[in-house]
C-alpha cells in the first residue's frame, strides 16, 4: 500500500549515495532521474538510460523509489548521485528529492546551471539517436519528447528539459520545490504534469516538442493504408483474425476519438512515426497494454520485438517485481518471443 506524508517529507529520509568519482562543480547540465521498482532491484533499461544520459553531457542524480529497498539493490548505483528513498510523491516527489540534494550540494545555485532535464524510467529504449541534440535544437524554455492535447494542450512530464531564462531566473526551482505531495495520481496530472506547461506560458516562455501533435498525426493520417497492411500482416504472423476490414476499422475509431475529443495519448498512437522509429523509444505502458488502446498493437509488438529494446523488456519483467512478470507482461514476452524467433534473430543477448 502507497503511504503518503501528511506533510512533505526531508531528504534525510533517503540514502544518499555518491560515486566517489563524480564531480559537481564541473558539471553544466543536471539530470533528474526517477526510477520505481517494486522490489528496488535494477534492470539493463536504468543503466542503459544513465548511460546515455552521461553520454549526453549530464550529471545523473538518480533518485529511485521503491516499496522495499533490498540489500541487492542498496549495494548497486547508476547515477553520479543515488538517492533510495521511500516510495512516495510518484514521479514529481523523486525529482523533488533529487532538487534538495542538489540545492544543498550546489549551494543553492540550481539556476546557474545550463539545462536540467527531469525524466523517469516509464520507458524502453537508450535515450540516443540524436535525440538529446534534437532537444537542444528547440527554442529555450521548458522542452519535452512529446505533446498531449488530453485535457489541455501540454508537454508529457516522462522528460522534459529546462533551459534559458525559465532556469536561470529561478522559475524552474521554484516550481519544482513547491511540490506538495498530492496523494492522488489525477491531482498530480492536474496540477503539476499540465501545470509545468502552464507555469511556463504564463510567465511568457517557450514550451516546445520534439513531437507535436498536428505535425504527428498529418502523418499518421497519411501513412494508414501502409499501418493497415503492416497490422495485418503481424497478425498473420501469429495465426490471429487480420481481416483488412476489421483492422482498418480499429484505425477509423481511434481516428473520430482524437477529431472528437482529443482523448488518446500521443504514444499510443503515433509511436511508428515518431517515438519508436527515430528515437528507438518504446512506452512501457505500451509494451504491457498495446492491445487494449492502439490500433495496430501486433505491429508494435513486431517492431519491439526485431530491436535491441527487446532484451531491456524481458529483462525488466522478469527482475522489477516481488512476484515475476503480471499476467498482462507474459502475454507480452511471449508474443515479442514469437516474433523474435520468426525473424532469426538472436533470443539471447551476446556479450
Amino acid at each position: 500500500m502507497k503511504v503518503f506524508p501528511s506533510a512533505r517529507p526531508s531528504l534525510t529520509q533517503a540514502d544518499v549515495k555518491v560515486d566517489p568519482k563524480a564531480d559537481l562543480t564541473k558539471a553544466r547540465k543536471i539530470a533528474l532521474y526517477g526510477t520505481f521498482s517494486w522490489t528496488g532491484q535494477l534492470s539493463q533499461r536504468h543503466f542503459d538510460h544513465c548511460a546515455a544520459l552521461r553520454k549526453a553531457g549530464y550529471f545523473v542524480i538518480a533518485c529511485r523509489a521503491a516499496e522495499r529497498h533490498g540489500k541487492a539493490s542498496n549495494a548497486v548505483t547508476i547515477g553520479d548521485v543515488d538517492i533510495l528513498k521511500p516510495n512516495i510523491g510518484y514521479d514529481f516527489g523523486s525529482w523533488w528529492f533529487g532538487l534538495q540534494w542538489l540545492k544543498d550540494a550546489a549551494d543553492c545555485r540550481v539556476s546557474e546551471y545550463d539545462a536540467i532535464c527531469v525524466t523517469n524510467d516509464s520507458y524502453f529504449g537508450s535515450l540516443e539517436n540524436g535525440l538529446f541534440a534534437d532537444l537542444d535544437g528547440l527554442e529555450d524554455g521548458l522542452k519535452g519528447l512529446t505533446e498531449n492535447l488530453q485535457l489541455r494542450p501540454h508537454l508529457q512530464s516522462y522528460l522534459l528539459v529546462a533551459t534559458g531564462d525559465y532556469l536561470s531566473e529561478g522559475h524552474f526551482e521554484a516550481f519544482l520545490n513547491a511540490y506538495d505531495f498530492p496523494e492522488k495520481k489525477m491531482d498530480i496530472v492536474h496540477k503539476w504534469e499540465i501545470g509545468f506547461s502552464k507555469d511556463v506560458e504564463k510567465l511568457g516562455f517557450e514550451r516546445r516538442a520534439l513531437l507535436s501533435h498536428v505535425p504527428s498525426l498529418d502523418h499518421w493520417v497519411a501513412t494508414l493504408p501502409s499501418q493497415i497492411d503492416r497490422e495485418c500482416e503481424a497478425r498473420t504472423i501469429l495465426g490471429l483474425d487480420a481481416e483488412r476490414n476489421k483492422v482498418a476499422q480499429a484505425f477509423e475509431n481511434t481516428l473520430r476519438g482524437m477529431i472528437d475529443n482529443h482523448h488518446v495519448l500521443p504514444y499510443q498512437v503515433f509511436w511508428q512515426s515518431s517515438l519508436s522509429t527515430k528515437y528507438k523509444i518504446f512506452k512501457r505502458e505500451m509494451v504491457e497494454k498495446a492491445v487494449y488502446f492502439s490500433p495496430n498493437p501486433y505491429t508494435f509488438f513486431q517492431d519491439l520485438a526485431v530491436s535491441d529494446t527487446y532484451f531491456q523488456v524481458i529483462d525488466a519483467f522478469n527482475v522489477e517485481r516481488w512476484e515475476g512478470p503480471t499476467p498482462n507482461e507474459t502475454v507480452t514476452m511471449s508474443v515479442l518471443k514469437q516474433y523474435r524467433s520468426q525473424s532469426g534473430l538472436p533470443m539471447t543477448k551476446e556479450n
